[in-house]
């Protein structure tokens, strides 16, 4: 019996672990995608305004999304989906300040 407890310990430690890792992988993953639009964001406006080549665009790229993973590092996943829907909507609000604006 006893050798039964401990190969289900063992086997409950382990999905535990697993299921652990598993969603601190995810975090980070969207945690960089976030970064890397972020990043894509401003690469592009600075692009436009002093037109440098494709290092320097991927080199903001990787930078900024360094800069937010650093940030973001205590965050988990209701406070990412919150500061992705507050870049979502300001993303619209300058879009239709761009398509309002006169020339």
């Amino acid at each position: 019996m006893e050798i039964v407890n401990r190969i289900n310990n063992q086997a409950n430690q382990i999905k535990e672990s697993f299921k652990s890792k598993t969603t601190s992988a995810l975090l980070l993953t969207l945690k960089v995608i976030s970064g890397g639009l972020i990043g894509l964001t401003f690469a592009l406006v600075l692009q436009e305004m002093m037109r440098f080549g494709e290092i320097s665009f991927l080199f903001i790229i990787l930078m900024l999304a360094t800069v937010f993973v650093r940030a973001s590092k205590s965050w988990g996943y209701i406070t990412l989906i919150i500061f992705d829907l507050f870049c979502v909507l300001l993303a619209m609000l300058l879009r239709m300040y761009i398509i309002i604006a006169p020339n």
